[in-house]
């Protein structure tokens, strides 16, 4: 998969996705006991009067929970994924994690779109691979843990998670995706001169958005918890999981090259059509 998907599928996907995490509910403090309750910030120390009592009505709706900041142990987390089925972002940054919960939790977590982790204690392989391994994950957040600095970290996110769009604080580009999947390599000594020609012009500096780790893959979102004593509504929560959605699909697009190329071939049916 290149980029985030063609301009049609994108579209579906947003419109999807917009009705799934819009409608946010009041601007009162959110009780998680209550049917129609969808985001909920505990970050800081907000979690902690809600430990050990997950299990009771209201967080089997939950859609975005925001934990940064607040100190949690891997039960606790365990205990989050267990009763939070349709949860689509979660942010347990600066949570002091050292270890994550098992991977059949993870892998059970089928509608897990954004996932931040930034900022933890994170140091074993296998926090990686569980990290990765929600379905339908396209943003995973693991800069600053110890084991984000391996020079292996970023290719076993994308082997694990072939379809992920975003890794860290960047898009990943096609480039990547081809440097990581030795099956999408053309063997050198097969290459056509037209693609060499286009790969000697990359090398020389052209088409520069879409090289791994390009400037233009960059892209900015709050990465620290609230200040404190500001809590965030539910419809601040939704509507900033959107846009986070919503902006890095818009990145990945402007930094494949595959989506270039299909953009530019439509323009070039169009008008030959028109011809």
């Amino acid at each position: 998969m290149a980029g985030a998907g063609d301009a049609q599928g994108v579209g579906s996907d947003e419109n999807r996705d917009k009705q799934a995490l819009i409608s946010a509910g009041s601007h009162r403090r959110p009780d998680p006991r209550q049917a129609a309750f969808a985001a909920i910030d505990l970050s800081s120390g907000r979690f902690a009067s809600y430990r050990g009592s997950l299990q009771g009505p209201g967080f089997e709706h939950l859609q975005v929970l925001l934990l940064s900041g607040a100190p949690l142990t891997t039960d606790d987390l365990a205990a989050v994924l267990s009763c939070t089925p349709v949860l689509q972002k979660l942010d347990a940054s600066y949570c002091g994690l050292t270890a994550l919960p098992p991977l059949e939790l993870w892998c059970r977590m089928s509608c897990l779109k954004l996932l931040l982790l930034q900022q933890n204690l994170l140091a074993k392989w296998s926090d990686v691979e569980r990290a990765a391994s929600p379905p339908v994950l396209e943003w995973l957040a693991l800069y600053g843990n110890p084991i984000s600095s391996q020079p292996e970290y970023q290719g076993l996110v994308m082997t694990t998670a072939p379809n992920i769009v975003a890794l860290d604080l960047r898009v990943l580009t096609d480039t990547e995706r081809i440097e990581n999947c030795p099956s999408l390599r053309w063997p050198e000594d097969e290459l056509p001169s037209e693609i060499e020609g286009i790969l000697q012009s990359h090398a020389g500096g052209g088409f520069r958005r879409f090289a791994a780790n390009s400037q233009a893959s960059a892209f900015q979102f709050r990465d620290h918890p609230p200040p404190e004593g500001v809590v965030m509504t539910p419809t601040e929560l939704m509507e900033e999981a959107w846009d986070e959605l919503h902006n890095l699909r818009a990145k990945s697009n402007y930094c494949s090259a595959a989506f270039a190329i299909q953009g530019c071939w439509k323009v070039y049916k169009a008008v030959a059509y028109r011809e």
